[in-house]
């Protein structure tokens, strides 16, 4: 997968991004008509923001007690792979896997690998293998 930069024009705001640029013209639109609903640019901005001005620390202590399934590219251009075990070394049950040949769109990657894995994630035969309790 290849990776353009864009200029989008939303809601009018100018906006830099980068989009595979194996998505087709449909997807890309509906991506569009995702950041033109109210709110949306402000919300992934202020995710930036959020994460820039955060002076607070992270350790390994069990932040998120809900069980987690963290699905990585290898190859992301925009995301460290060395963030992957830091993220699940956040959770007190996250398991990740990593998919060697996708990027920063694990989905439009490997969509059926990656159904499959949420699927396994919430059936019964999964809540064992991740080690969820159920009941």
């Amino acid at each position: 997968m290849t990776v353009q930069l864009h200029y989008i024009n939303t809601n009018g705001v100018r906006l830099h991004t980068a989009m595979p640029s194996d998505l087709t013209a449909e997807a890309q639109e509906r991506y569009r008509e995702a950041w033109d609903q109210p709110g949306a640019i402000t919300g992934m901005i202020n995710w930036y923001r959020a994460l820039l001005r955060s002076s607070r620390q992270f350790t390994a202590s069990s932040e998120i007690r809900t069980p987690t399934l963290v699905l990585w590219g290898r190859q992301d251009p925009h995301i460290s792979y060395d963030m992957a075990p830091l993220s699940v070394a956040l959770c007190d049950d996250g398991r990740l896997v990593t998919f060697e040949d996708a990027t920063h769109w694990v989905m439009q990657d490997r969509p059926e690998e990656v159904s499959q894995r949420i699927i396994e994630r919430f059936s019964s035969k999964g809540t064992e293998r991740y080690g969820v309790r159920t009941g």
